[in-house]
């Protein structure tokens, strides 16, 4: 819920910083465009590592990344340059693409297995919610204080994530790694061919 918050805080933030470039439209495309990029990138890679990994360490690995990304833009500034600034969004979603498979991945192993219906729909919740709220928070906390303490929340959010994801006690991967994630990922890619429904249900989802 806090990175939900956050992530959309700094959406709005974002936004509202890169509005006083010059050629605004064409630098915010750019750099949404590379965290985009480097959600699908590591994305792929989150899948391959759920299962090879502690799962709440990944989490913590996501959080540190997204941080990075956020504490990158805040110390280089509005008028860096579009390839610093392209870096730090970079970060940021390679971060965010580990993030949601493996959180996907550790709740079954976190909660009751007669309750897993029930926690991903207060999971699907909580994300709209969370979303709804950051993004009129961040209107409101940025009209106050400005785009900085937006960003800087952000980064807080991390912070306090970090710290709570540290404090769970999932058990490690016992996963059989004698099968290689080269090998892991071509059986995926058969699935998704054997079974096309998923493809199309993967396309629609990354087009969203």
């Amino acid at each position: 819920m806090f990175s939900v918050i956050g992530d959309a805080i700094f959406l709005v933030a974002f936004a509202l910083d890169m509005a006083s470039r010059r050629h605004a439209a064409h630098a915010l495309g750019l750099l949404l465009g590379s965290l985009a990029t480097g959600t699908v990138m590591s994305l792929l890679l989150g899948g391959l590592v759920a299962d090879r990994f502690r799962k709440s360490r990944l989490l913590v690995v996501s959080s540190i990344l997204q941080g990075i990304g956020v504490g990158g833009i805040l110390l280089l500034g509005r008028a860096a340059p579009l390839s610093s600034l392209g870096i730090c969004t970079l970060t940021i979603g390679l971060g965010e693409g580990i993030y949601r498979p493996v959180y996907s991945a550790l709740l079954p192993l976190i909660v009751d297995k007669n309750y897993i219906r029930a926690a991903n729909g207060l999971r699907s919740s909580t994300n709209r919610v969370g979303a709804i709220i950051g993004s009129a928070l961040g209107g409101l906390l940025i009209g106050a204080f400005g785009v900085r303490w937006g960003m800087q929340i952000d980064l807080g959010t991390f912070v306090v994530n970090g710290i709570l994801l540290l404090s769970v006690n999932d058990s490690p991967s016992t996963s059989d790694h004698a099968v290689s994630a080269c090998e892991e990922a071509h059986a995926g890619i058969r699935h998704v061919i054997e079974f096309r429904w998923l493809g199309a249900v993967m396309m629609q989802g990354l087009v969203q």
